[in-house]
Parts: structure tokens; C-alpha cells; sequence
């Protein structure tokens, strides 16, 4: 960011200084040349130079910009002078957040000021949202504002704490301008730290002091100008047109990128964090969020592999949805703090599941199944679909089952916060007690699904694969108004 420093006054006058020293706060960074663009040439006459200092001052470490004067640069007649320096932020607003003005003799300080009402660090608007599942790869869901125009050829930068994996490419666009286009992504670019000097995941000896590393827990993404960017449009009518920047200042975008999760929870909260930052075309940062504090790993239950499969969807329509994981790891029902009973699906705001009959839920898997011993809907809740578990086998295998729903009419469309919601619950019917939520993306009007159905799924489904019958559920006699239970 650019600073603007303004002197008031000298202090001592027997001697005009030779240098002004300015101190910022802990965690900023003054650039090693500190001169904003075009204050070399401005301050010629008072200043000659501006190199970055680290510096301890009352007690701490502080980055300082050390201004060097030139003779009889820095005269009273000069006062008010405001010179504006590069610094980089820090992640939050600092403790103490004062800012410090030195400035210098030879034979010593002449004089020393101080603003204790810096201003706060306001990061960039962004969220994220993901299921800690150790060892499991997982949907990320980030979204963020851009607060300033992103002119073609700017970047995001995404860090993820040092033992995450960031899979390209970004998977769903939830939200964004008609005109969006989806930026490249890559793991491999100068800008990238990288695991620089740290020992890599799977390095079968490494140095126990530092802690280890994976190479793809950063990415960059790249607006590229498509290559009819530079035609004349008039030349080519039929080419769509081009934004004049890749993205407008008050973008707001959602979007869901896989990410691995490690076995634990890093150590020290400072490195579960992820970080984010818009660079310009020159890859240098203009806004950024440093401190997005990353989840609680789970290592019970272990859940993966999560899929949704529909038919096409279109306004105010009966369609079939499909959801599709797996437990990686047996979950014995005698090491169960809070054993798992329900698992809950509940659709996105506007869409309603539409079961009516017992043949309406299918099962989609026949072999290495999880235990489901019955399902339950009702009228007052649309939007939820409950299945119970046996509680004397233990939680292991695939999750897979079908389900009508209805679509939202066009208008209002699809819903904003477009998430499926898979929850492990502990408590039976009402899944009040939740162990684990995994959010889903969902679909808009005219999408066909990324993979279709196994040879397996689509026969059970289209073949009615078990017969089921209705039974009465005493627990849920007055709120549910059906549960059935399949007899295979």
C-alpha cells in the first residue's frame, strides 16, 4: 500500500536533519525501496534516498523507511511535507498500532513524533467454507469481493496452510458476472513460495526442527485476455464481446475448488490460516486477506468421495437427484464417543424433495453399502430427508441414493447459497446433534451432471432393484408424516 508520511515540524533547530527515520507498526513492511512511484523525482531537492531498515525500537522489531536528506534538503520553509512510501500490511490490525517519526543530526535525535490512531487493516471481504475430514478430499467453497478493478492479466493467490493439497482447476462457479471467464490455474510460478528450504511431505528424513511441507498448497489464478482480445472488433462482428477488465471493482464471486485435507490439525494456529491476495498484471499485491483460520481436522468419522448426480433440471420440475460417499475407515460402534445415527440431507433454499412413495428413494448400491435401516420425510421440513442407521453394525461403505425434488420456478431461480448439506448426526429423528456437516455444490437450470451414474446405480435405478414396504415409526408418529424401511 502507499503511505502518506507529513512532517509538522523539525524539532531542534540548531542543526537541520540529514535523515527522517519512520517506524511502522509490528507486522508491516516497508518495501526495500520505499519511494512510492514518482516521490524520487518530487523530493529531489529534500530527499535522496528511501531503503528499508529493520530496526529495534521501544523494545521491538519494527521495519523502518530510512530517508536520507539532502544538504539542507529538510528546512522549516518545507514544513508541512508529505511524502508518500510503500509498505506492505499485516495480516490484522496491529496490537499497538502507532506509527513513529525520527529524525536525525549528526550528533544525534533532534526530534521524535508519534500517531497513535493509525489507521485499522480492513482485509478483503472473503470466506471459506469446507468439511475438515482427515485425509479426505473435500469441496472449498471461497467467496470473496473484489474490491478494486482487476485489469487482464491479474491473479488471485490462494495459500492453504503448508500440509493442504489446492487441486486445479476450480470446479463450480456459483456466482459471478454473465461475462465471468475462468482463470487459469497453476501450482508452478515464480511468485509461489513454494516449500523453499522446508522438508517435503514423504521426504524420508527430515530435518524434525522444521515443519513439513506440500508443494501444492498454493495456487495462482490468471485472468488471461482471450485471444480475440486484441482484434478489431469491427473486423469480427461475431466474436463476443470483452470486458474492458477481467473484473469490475464490487465483483462478488463464489466458487468451490477440491482441496486435500491432512491427517491433523497443524499445530500452531498461526499455520492453520489460509491466505489470499489480488495482484496486479505485475504480480504485485493491491488487496488481500491474510487471516482466514482454516478448520478442525476430524479424523471420526472419515468421509470421501463426494458426489451429486441429477437429471437435467429446469424450472418449477419434478427431477431426480442423486448423492453419492464413502466412509474410508470402519467406524466400530464400541469406540463411538457420540455414536452416528442419522444422516441428513437437506436441499438449498427454493428446492423441496417430493417423496410420496416408498419406491420414490432408491438405493443405488448393492454390495458394501452402509447400513440404512429406514428413511423418513415430512411436509412441514421439504427441504430434509433423514436416514436412520443400524445401530449394531458398524458405520462403513458407500452412501448412495436417489430421491425426487422440485424445482424453484424462474424467477427467483436458483438460491444464492446453491449447497447441498450432508449431515452425520447423533440424535434420531431431528439431527439437532451434529458430528460432521459436508456441503455439496449444487446445480442451475439446463446443467448436466459432471459424471453419470454407474452401470450398477442406473440399473437399480431405472429397475426398482428392492421391494420396500411402510411402516409406522412411533417416534415420529405426530412430526413425520412417512418412513419407510427397506426389507433387502
Amino acid at each position: 500500500i502507499e503511505l502518506e508520511v507529513t512532517l509538522f515540524d523539525l524539532g531542534e533547530k540548531s542543526e537541520y536533519p540529514n535523515r527522517v527515520d519512520v517506524y511502522a507498526p509490528a507486522g508491516y513492511k516497508f518495501l526495500l525501496s520505499c519511494f512510492a512511484p514518482g516521490e524520487r523525482e518530487r523530493l529531489k531537492k529534500n530527499l535522496v534516498s528511501c531503503r528499508e531498515r529493520w530496526t529495534l525500537f521501544n523494545g521491538n522489531y519494527l521495519s523502518g523507511a530510512i530517508l536520507m536528506a539532502a544538504d539542507n534538503g529538510v528546512l522549516p520553509s518545507d514544513m508541512p511535507m508529505t511524502i508518500k512510501l510503500l509498505a506492505s500490511t499485516p495480516p490484522l490490525t496491529p496490537e499497538r498500532n502507532y506509527f513513529f517519526v525520527v529524525t536525525k543530526q549528526r550528533e544525534g535525535d533532534a526530534g521524535w513524533g508519534m500517531t497513535t490512531e493509525a489507521f485499522p487493516i480492513t482485509p478483503m471481504p472473503v470466506t471459506i467454507r469446507y468439511t475438515g475430514v482427515a485425509g479426505a478430499e473435500v469441496p472449498l467453497f471461497m467467496a470473496l469481493q473484489i474490491r478494486y478493478p482487476l485489469e487482464w492479466g491479474g491473479h488471485l493467490h490462494i495459500a492453504a496452510p503448508l500440509l493442504y493439497q489446492i487441486l486445479c482447476p476450480i470446479d463450480k462457479i456459483l456466482l459471478a458476472p454473465d461475462d465471468f471467464r475462468l482463470p487459469n490455474c497453476t501450482h508452478e510460478d515464480p511468485v509461489l513460495n513454494g516449500c523453499f528450504g522446508l522438508p517435503i511431505v514423504g521426504d524420508p528424513d527430515p530435518n524434525p526442527l522444521l515443519p513439513l511441507c506440500d508443494p501444492l498448497h498454493e495456487i495462482i489464478l490468471t485472468f488471461e485476455l482471450p485471444w480475440w482480445g486484441n482484434l478489431d472488433p469491427e473486423e469480427f462482428p461475431d466474436l463476443p464481446p470483452i470486458a474492458p477488465v477481467a473484473l469490475q471493482g464490487g465483483t462478488e464471486l463464489l466458487w468451490s475448488i477440491t482441496v486435500k485435507v491432512p491427517d491433523s490439525t497443524p499445530k500452531v494456529r498461526s499455520n492453520n490460516v489460509f491466505r489470499v491476495r489480488v495482484m496486479d498484471a505485475n504480480k504485485v499485491a493491491v488487496d488481500g486477506n491474510l487471516w482466514l483460520p482454516g478448520e478442525e481436522v476430524r479424523t471420526i468419522p472419515r468421509v470421501q468421495d463426494f458426489k451429486i448426480w441429477f437429471t437435467q433440471p429446469v424450472p418449477a420440475s419434478m427431477m431426480t437427484v442423486a448423492i453419492h460417499f464413502s466412509f474410508n475407515k470402519t467406524l466400530p460402534r464400541g469406540e463411538e464417543s457420540s455414536p452416528l445415527r442419522v444422516i441428513e440431507i437437506m436441499a438449498p433454499q427454493g428446492i423441496e424433495l417430493k417423496v410420496r412413495r416408498p419406491k420414490d428413494v432408491q438405493r443405488l448400491k448393492r454390495d458394501d453399502a452402509v447400513a440404512v435401516t429406514e428413511w423418513n420425510w415430512t411436509d412441514i421440513l421439504p427441504r430434509q430427508l433423514w436416514f436412520g442407521l443400524d445401530m449394531s453394525k458398524n458405520v462403513t461403505g458407500t452412501f448412495h441414493y436417489a430421491f425426487p425434488a422440485l424445482t424453484p420456478s424462474d424467477p427467483p431461480g436458483m438460491p444464492y447459497d446453491n449447497l447441498w448439506q450432508v449431515k452425520l448426526c447423533t440424535d434420531s429423528p431431528m439431527c439437532s446433534t451434529n458430528l460432521l456437516s459436508i456441503p455439496i455444490p449444487g446445480f442451475f437450470f439446463g446443467e448436466e451432471p459432471a459424471e453419470e451414474l454407474s452401470e450398477e446405480a442406473q440399473a437399480m435405478l431405472t429397475g426398482g432393484w428392492a421391494h420396500r414396504s411402510a411402516l409406522p415409526s412411533l417416534v415420529l408418529l405426530v412430526l413425520i408424516s412417512r418412513i419407510w424401511r427397506p426389507d433387502g
